[in-house]
């Protein structure tokens, strides 16, 4: 796995809501030191979900979710949506797996999503799907008695990639937002980002990686690069437009910071990638 940094964008949208967004990425870098030995001796019966294989858009019997609510905590309860990897390809919701128990523990309601894999369906298929995953949870919170105002994005690799596009692109209005999906007048915004070694600028993957210090081999790049076509549906470098509609820094704007999530879990090399737009976008970038 290698070394983790980690990348902090600060928020304005005041003091409670940045110290809770901050609380949820350190206690979700908390987790990822956990021992497997620890966190398999909680109960297993705390593992299932409240409610299975949600529907929460209409195209395609992939687009459900699983969701997991605290026992005994005061309501409104925070959450957590979990976004699955896999190279675009594979994976599923039930990875969230042992990570589902110190969130409960803390209070934190927890929503865990399936998406459009490349094999069903290309880029930007996916990225839709978990924007209309946010908008389906944001639009039925009250009915599970969950905080609208206090939701957290959490990928890994792949799954990554597509948490960071939602954090990215807050309410602007892009590709990403089909109105096919449901819930088009709710906001598919978050109040703070997890990415855990997901890839961020498709186009430059390898570069990125030398320059922080990865010694991954060819034979290995070129498993990603599959990964990478199946998603794009070419090779990324005869679709460059395309790779960069995939690059959550192509949001990054001016006023980002006036409703921006925190970002936390960025490994080094990535980290680099997306801290230093941010900083010349005059975001503040702060480490934990």
């Amino acid at each position: 796995a290698g070394q983790r940094a980690t990348l902090c964008v600060m928020s304005r949208r005041g003091v409670l809501a940045a110290s809770w967004a901050v609380a949820v990425a350190v206690l979700i870098g908390c987790i990822a030191g956990l021992g497997a030995q620890r966190v398999a001796q909680a109960n297993a019966s705390t593992l299932a979900p409240v409610l299975s294989n949600v529907a929460y858009a209409p195209v395609s019997a992939a687009e459900v979710l699983d969701l997991w609510l605290p026992s005994g905590a005061p309501q409104p309860y925070p959450l957590v949506i979990f976004v699955h990897g896999g190279g675009f390809s594979g994976g599923d919701k039930r990875d969230v797996g042992p990570k589902v128990v110190p969130l409960l523990g803390r209070g934190i309601a927890v929503a865990s999503v399936n998406y459009r894999l490349s094999g069903q369906a290309h880029f930007p298929a996916a990225a839709q799907d978990v924007k209309a995953a946010v908008r389906y949870l944001r639009a039925h919170a009250s009915v599970h008695g969950i905080d609208p105002d206090r939701f957290a994005i959490w990928g890994e690799s792949a799954g990554a990639n597509l948490a960071a596009l939602v954090g990215a692109t807050t309410t602007q209005h892009t590709v990403f937002d089909d109105p096919n999906l449901g819930n088009g007048a709710t906001s598919a915004s978050v109040q703070a980002v997890v990415e855990w070694y997901g890839p961020i600028d498709l186009a430059n993957r390898e570069s990125q990686l030398r320059a922080g210090g990865s010694d991954c081999r060819v034979p290995q790049l070129a498993e990603a690069d599959r990964y990478t076509t199946g998603y794009l549906g070419a090779d990324v470098d005869r679709v460059p437009r395309k790779a960069a509609t995939a690059n959550p820094i192509t949001y990054l704007r001016k006023d980002f910071s006036a409703a921006d999530p925190w970002f936390k879990g960025i490994p080094a090399p990535i980290e680099a990638c997306l801290a230093v737009p941010l900083e010349a976008e005059g975001i503040q970038v702060g480490m934990l």
